[in-house]
């Protein structure tokens, strides 16, 4: 089976960013982690990422621990974490990616709560904090197909290169 996947890249620019009600950001911390793998199995699983559905428990696992950067995106502010009432309800890996660009390896947010703003303020915040460190272009890779591919597009993302990739083994 092959699926199509896209780097895209976004401009940094100021974005005028709203307090999302009860809820902290936080830096991730290697003591976080097995909560933020538990957030990403689930919200993954209930998602339509068709390289997801096609891994087993261990692919996804591994693909988690070893192919986001993870633990190096953990020393960036780039990288964090979101909460409400103690439970982390989204997440965002990222980690610079050449000259003057942050890649963004993952983003996550708690399936009840999508498609209120949370994705949105989250790629908005990522933005300031670039455009503050002079940091010029934000990147990432998605299928076409995924639902948050157009969060991406509204957001200013404009596809970088497409490949189709096999994920048979």
């Amino acid at each position: 089976m092959e699926i199509k996947y896209v780097e895209m890249k976004s401009k940094t620019f100021e974005v005028k960013v709203t307090k999302l009600p009860k809820v902290s950001l936080d830096k991730i911390s290697l003591s976080d982690l097995e909560s933020v793998l538990e957030l990403y199995l689930y919200a993954f699983g209930e998602s339509d990422a068709m390289f997801f559905q096609q891994q087993d428990e261990r692919q996804k696992i591994d693909y988690f621990m070893n192919d986001l950067g993870l633990p190096y995106c953990l020393d960036f502010e780039s990288t964090f974490k979101l909460t409400k009432d103690g439970e982390i309800i989204g997440f965002l890996l990222s980690l610079p990616h050449g000259v003057s660009n942050i890649h963004i390896s993952c983003m996550v947010v708690v399936p009840h709560l999508q498609h209120q703003g949370i994705g949105k303020w989250m790629l908005a915040y990522l933005c300031n904090w670039a455009f503050g460190e002079g940091i010029k272009t934000i990147s990432l890779g998605t299928e076409p197909k995924m639902i948050a591919y157009t969060l991406y597009s509204n957001f200013g993302f404009k596809v970088i290169q497409e490949v189709n990739v096999s994920l048979d083994e």
